[in-house]
């Protein structure tokens, strides 16, 4: 088992972000022509100060602590079906990016993946007050009135802002080191213009 971390000992997704983004800084010189462009557009510096922004506003929502996933796209939902197509069963795989993380996260990283592989947060919805409801109802083994309803689609919108600083970050460091075919550089700018598209209407 994963101990709960002490108070102030929690890393996702801010720490790991800033400490993504401060390493990204010592490879500026090690990225290609094409990639080293995209990198000076994004602004490391201003994006830092986003972080330091964003995390003291999601500081003031108080959102629980809880072990969480942090990696919940589609690919890694496991759903059984009966021959008729009812849901038997739901396993979650892929436990890499696992930690101890306010609930928000969780939740609001799982509305970005809304956009599928093909990246399309057009997607992201704009009434999750069903999936918030069916989702505390298990949480606090209740059934959660309106107003806390209201509070915690706040919470998961707000954090689904960290996400996009978090996967732009960590982006940036794929770029450089990971062996796969994928542009990563082009996703990092992707994760971070949608933050700023969405900033004003979750903060």
């Amino acid at each position: 088992p994963v101990a709960r971390p002490q108070a102030g000992q929690v890393n996702t997704p801010f720490g790991k972000t800033r400490a993504w983004l401060e390493t990204a800084k010592t490879l500026e010189a090690t990225y290609d022509e094409k990639q080293i462009e995209v990198y000076r557009h994004l602004n490391v510096d201003a994006i830092l100060e986003e972080v330091r922004e964003l995390e003291a506003k999601a500081k003031a929502l108080n959102s629980p602590l809880a072990f969480t996933h942090n990696d919940l796209l589609s690919g890694n939902i496991m759903v059984a079906r009966s021959p008729k197509g009812a849901v038997e069963s739901m396993t979650f795989i892929d436990f890499e990016y696992a930690d101890w993380a306010p609930r928000g996260f969780d939740l609001g990283n799982h509305f970005c993946e809304y956009a599928g592989f093909d990246c399309d947060y057009s997607r992201y919805p704009d009434e999750s007050d069903a999936f918030v409801r069916a989702y505390l109802r298990i949480f606090d083994e209740k059934e959660p009135s309106t107003e806390k309803v209201k509070r915690v689609v706040r919470e998961a919108n707000v954090f689904g802002l960290a996400a996009h600083l978090y996967w732009g970050a960590w982006s940036l460091l794929q770029a450089r080191w990971s062996s796969i075919d994928f542009d990563y550089m082009s996703y990092a700018k992707l994760r971070i213009d949608e933050y700023y598209k969405r900033r004003a209407d979750f903060l």
